[in-house]
């Protein structure tokens, strides 16, 4: 599980500064004015690379093992945001009505050097009785 409004807001394992939220802001700011002058949208990094060998980083390669070979991949899924759908996501966290679903029983499964294990342990404690992890 990847909540990605965290990483867009405050950066994988929280590493953004105040300052670098700030940067990013007036940079999506300023792309949301360029596209509404007829600009063109530029899409953010893709995370699940289409090419990839031994000396790609390991979450990229994994990532594109799945989501990028034929067996899964299609050109209108390209695991990719615009730049300006950053703004949207920094603003409204996914996980903002959590406890309107967390009186269902939720079940974890991780292991435990997964690379999104800290996006999970978020939701636990975040999260009602019942749940397991």
């Amino acid at each position: 599980m990847y909540d990605i409004s965290c990483s867009e807001t405050y950066g994988f394992k929280d590493s953004f500064t105040e300052e670098d939220r700030i940067k990013k802001l007036d940079e999506v700011a300023e792309q949301r004015y360029l596209e509404f002058m007829g600009n063109e949208p530029i899409l953010n990094s893709r995370e699940s690379p289409i090419g990839f060998d031994d000396n790609t980083d390991p979450i990229g390669r994994e990532f594109g093992e799945f989501y990028s070979t034929p067996w899964v991949y299609h050109p209108n899924s390209i695991t990719q945001f615009t730049m300006t759908s950053s703004m949207s996501l920094m603003n409204f966290s996914l996980l903002s009505h959590l406890k309107s679903i967390s009186s269902r029983p939720i079940l974890f499964v991780i292991v435990e050097h997964a690379h999104s294990r800290y996006f999970s342990e978020d939701v636990y404690e975040l999260s009602l009785e019942p749940r397991d992890i």
